[in-house]
């Protein structure tokens, strides 16, 4: 993916968690389990993770990107926030 089509899908991603009422929060470093798949706090923290990703792109940390990117998708799936086939899409997309 270029920085462009990683800019669209993280301006998706994070439109969409804004929709369903996610605000940006970083996931407490003092928490040691998961909050679960159907706790707003997990995803709330991927749009955090979103807004870091924008100034880790200008700075050109493009493998930090990729991983976190690889990371919000698979939470995206799992949440059924996306299916497979529309993630597929996103990466692909012009």
């Amino acid at each position: 993916m270029t920085k462009k089509q990683i800019l669209k899908a993280l301006a998706k991603y994070d439109n969409k968690l804004a929709s369903i009422g996610c605000v940006s929060r970083e996931y407490p470093k003092s928490k040691s389990t998961p909050m679960g798949s159907n706790d707003l706090h997990s995803l709330s923290h991927c749009r955090w993770m979103i807004l870091q990703m924008v100034d880790m792109i200008k700075k050109g940390k493009l493998d930090k990107v990729y991983r976190w990117l690889g990371f919000i998708q698979g939470c995206l799936w799992y949440s059924k926030t996306f299916s497979i086939k529309e993630l597929k899409k996103h990466n692909k997309s012009k």
